[in-house]
């Protein structure tokens, strides 16, 4: 998690799920070596150790079982415009 989005999710997590609140909390420090959050580009999405190893391994194998004879739609560059969208605000 980057900046100050960690201390807010543990404090969402201490409050709704204090039977838990442990458990998640030490799962979530153990992907970034035993810190919340890394701030290094490239590394902070991935996460190390064991249990990011799993979930990478299960994205991997649901992908091949349900996405395998599939491919994406093409993209739909009709609905941006150069120069960007601020007039939608």
């Amino acid at each position: 998690m980057n900046g100050s989005i960690g201390k807010i999710f543990e404090d969402w997590l201490r409050k709704n799920f204090p039977d838990r609140f442990e458990k998640v909390w030490n799962q979530i420090c153990s992907f970034h070596g035993g810190t919340v959050n890394d701030s290094q580009f490239g590394r902070r999405m991935r996460g190390e150790g064991n249990i990011a190893d799993s979930i990478h391994q299960l994205f991997h194998v649901s992908k091949k079982k349900y996405f395998a004879n599939r491919t994406a739609p093409a993209y739909d560059l009709t609905k941006f415009r150069k120069g960007g969208n601020l007039s939608l605000f």
